[in-house]
């Protein structure tokens, strides 16, 4: 749970530096264990839509936005 909070903090300080994956969503990677975290930024408000586990189909994520 702490490496989860730790990535949320970065986002919030460097949101710009994450790499867009799909339309507008961004990811950032969980150190230490094998989870992503996909976010979106929206009228300054940075929106947590899955944490997934870097083995899952990615496409999972496209079937939620």
């Amino acid at each position: 749970m702490q490496c989860l909070q730790n990535a949320l903090a970065n986002v919030a300080s460097n949101y710009e530096h994450y790499p867009i994956v799909h339309k507008s969503i961004k990811r950032i990677l969980i150190r230490r264990f094998p989870y992503a975290v996909f976010f979106k930024e929206i009228d300054d408000v940075i929106i947590v839509f899955t944490v997934l586990h870097c083995s899952r189909e990615p496409r999972t994520l496209r079937a939620r936005t």
